[in-house]
């Protein structure tokens, strides 16, 4: 009866690490695969790469709560002076949700 138990276990987690591996070599080949489907490199472009200074979504309880920014001698106490130091400093991008 103990012989059974033992082949039964064993059976089963053969089985498990088979299928185990099965699905990790088809999400694997998957990504390999997909990863490059659709894909166009950009154009040279002569731009510098971007700058993302952006505001969080976090900071306007910040500002709310009395907190400020300081960059440098430059102080923001609200979301359009600090998107404004972003800007001076070269931002490129704006977050949005």
């Amino acid at each position: 009866m103990r012989n059974k138990t033992v082949k039964k276990k064993k059976l089963i987690l053969a089985v498990a690490g088979a299928v185990f591996t099965a699905v990790l070599a088809v999400v694997l080949w998957n990504q390999f695969v997909y990863t490059e489907a659709g894909y166009t490199p950009a154009d040279d472009t002569s731009e510098d790469f971007r700058v993302a200074l952006s505001l969080s979504p976090f900071s306007l309880p910040q500002f709310e709560q009395g907190y400020s920014f300081r960059i440098g001698d430059k102080t923001a106490a609200t979301p359009e002076e600090l998107q404004a130091i972003y800007r001076e400093l070269g931002s490129t991008e704006m977050y949005c949700r």
